[in-house]
């Protein structure tokens, strides 16, 4: 199965099995680079990085993550996900101090389908204009919360 973003790289080391794509093409008009690189850490927890940078003007982002699972709202960037009696956490990690929220997947839109059930989970964030940032994001079972190691490593020293 391929993806319709180009890869610029990837591992398969078991330390850190990951795919990194440019987005770019994706957001072009909104933002001048956009990154992202998906990694399993030990298989044991994910991390998604996604690295942007903006061009003359600001760029407002939404980061979203769609679930079947029970929303709790946790505060200080972190949301608990609940599901056939197991806990997913999710953690922004960089922007810091970020607001959680959930939005509902209803559309008022006729061409698309529903999809009862769900619940988009995320934040919002606004980019300043000329700037260069990275978000990071952590999807971890409850049972592995305090093994999480956070490293600001550039996505194109994922692959090294």
């Amino acid at each position: 199965m391929g993806s319709c973003y180009p890869k610029t790289g990837s591992s398969s080391e078991n330390s850190f099995m990951n795919a990194t794509f440019d987005l770019t093409e994706v957001y072009k008009g909104q933002l001048s680079l956009a990154n992202r690189g998906i990694a399993i850490v030990n298989q044991q927890y994910i991390v998604v990085c996604d690295e942007l940078k903006t061009s003359e003007t600001e760029a407002n982002v939404r980061y979203t993550l769609l679930t079947s699972a029970h929303v709790k709202l946790l505060g200080d960037g972190t949301a608990e996900l609940t599901k056939n009696g197991k806990k997913l956490i999710l953690k922004v990690q960089e922007p810091g101090h970020v607001v959680m929220r959930t939005w509902s997947t209803a559309s008022a839109k006729d061409y698309d389908a529903p999809i009862p059930g769900t619940t988009l989970v995320g934040f919002e964030t606004t980019v300043p204009e000329m700037t260069e940032t990275s978000l990071y994001v952590f999807l971890i079972p409850e049972k592995v919360t305090n093994k999480v190691i956070f490293n600001d490593m550039q996505l194109k020293k994922w692959n090294k």
